[in-house]
């Protein structure tokens, strides 16, 4: 990154905000799809990508890990299956485990292994998903950060929190 985009997001939200809207508003404006650009200041919704970006179908299966749904994305009309696995009371080493075969899963690629597309960690207090709190791997990207959380301290001190660790596969209807 350049040494101005580098400073561009160590700033405040609000700073990159007013920066896009300036660089790219009139294009959100008379975009062909500027409904996917226009900003909605609901407070009722919760800030959640899976909530955000998916709409859950119905459930496929559950383990002992956690569970998995078939989902719809919203954007792009396609069913992927997306497991939901719960990390806050599991032991840093199970956390530990979980993580490195999302990393493994992501670097398979063969016709008989279901395709991997990215994960994400969030945390729900209560009843409502916040912002992510972690990183996002996708399929072709080599860069992956937890931005200095530790999944085997996610949740402590707080009862109503839980972290949550993501996977979107492909869905395989058979």
């Amino acid at each position: 990154l350049s040494e101005w985009a580098k400073q561009l997001i160590s700033e405040s939200p609000a700073v990159f905000g007013e920066t896009f809207d300036h660089v790219f508003g009139q294009q959100m404006i008379s975009s062909e799809c500027s409904i996917f650009w226009r900003a909605d200041n609901s407070s009722s919704r919760p800030n959640s990508r899976y909530l955000n970006d998916f709409e859950e179908l119905r459930s496929l299966g559950q383990g002992g890990f956690g569970r998995v749904a078939l989902c719809k994305n919203k954007l792009d009309g396609r069913q992927y299956a997306v497991k939901k696995i719960r990390l806050k009371d599991r032991s840093p080493q199970v956390n530990e485990k979980i993580l490195r075969e999302v990393a493994t899963l992501s670097r398979l690629q063969h016709q008989h292994v279901v395709r991997y597309y990215q994960a994400w960690v969030e945390t729900e207090y209560g009843q409502h998903n916040v912002v992510n709190t972690g990183g996002s791997r996708t399929a072709e990207s080599s860069m992956y950060s937890f931005d200095e959380i530790s999944l085997s301290d996610a949740g402590a001190g707080n009862k109503q929190e839980c972290t949550y660790l993501y996977i979107q596969m492909e869905y395989c209807p058979r």
